[in-house]
């Protein structure tokens, strides 16, 4: 279950305050905050699969079980620990292997952050209580609202908000992770929207494209305004990217 699409959040705060008579149902056009679409981001570990339906919990499947097996939460596996209980999108870092959630629930609470990202202990992706002897942790960036999408690429993990771009790098101890913000005005617009090309990303913004080769560039495009006048912008978290290995090319797929 979920939402097949984006839907405007009619809840309190928004809108003007005063706005109309207590009671009174708000207009769908009157907001610009939505609710996400319940997409899925799916990851390999080894040759099993975790899983994440956007803003929910993470699932794992032991595909040497069978498909009449379902898969099941992470925090209900033997020595789980503080698996963030809302996370809106996952993936598993190359080559040291820990799961990233982005976007998560801080340790000891049930609030969703969806600047925050957390990171379980190396080659245990169900335990994500920071000690001294394990490599888990977390940090919180700060450039934008919301964790858009996560992508893992030769040297790092690749991350965006909406509002910009960050590069995560293994380090080893102390603090395991590095974060580096790469460039801003470059925001991801959905959680498909973007795709890895030997290492360099490739993704859809709000008004334009981009690619990542080691600094964020700006995609000359002829079509631009083509494209992005006639996009349907209550559904651009739907848009897709794929890769076209024989012709070398990238196509974005949108509403």
């Amino acid at each position: 279950l979920g939402f097949e699409s984006a839907d405007p959040a009619l809840g309190w705060g928004v809108g003007a305050w005063g706005e109309s008579t207590w009671n009174t149902a708000r207009d769908a056009t009157s907001n610009t905050i939505n609710l996400d679409a319940t997409n899925w981001s799916l990851s390999l570990w080894g040759e099993d699969i975790l899983a994440n339906n956007r803003n929910g919990q993470i699932y794992y499947w032991d595909t040497s079980a069978g498909e009449g097996t379902r898969a099941v939460l992470v925090s209900s596996l033997s020595g789980a620990t503080d698996v963030p209980t809302k996370v809106r999108t996952i993936a598993v870092s190359f080559p040291d292997r820990h799961l990233i959630a982005g976007g998560a629930t801080p340790l000891g609470s049930t609030e969703l952050d969806p600047m925050l990202v957390r990171f379980s202990n190396q080659e245990d992706f169900a335990v994500f209580t920071p000690t001294s002897t394990n490599t888990a942790g977390d940090q919180r960036l700060e450039v934008g609202q919301k964790i858009i999408c996560m992508l893992p690429t030769k040297d790092e993990m690749f991350i965006q908000t909406d509002e910009a771009a960050y590069a995560m790098t293994f380090t080893g101890p102390p603090f395991t992770f590095s974060f580096r913000l790469l460039a801003v005005n470059c925001g991801a617009v959905g959680l498909s929207g973007s795709a890895n090309v030997d290492g360099d990303v490739y993704w859809i913004g709000k008004n334009n494209f981009f690619v990542y080769d080691g600094a964020v560039k700006e995609l000359p495009c002829s079509v631009q305004y083509f494209v992005f006048d006639r996009m349907q912008k209550q559904f651009v978290d739907k848009t897709f990217a794929a890769h076209n290995k024989k012709y070398n090319e990238v196509t974005w797929f949108y509403v």
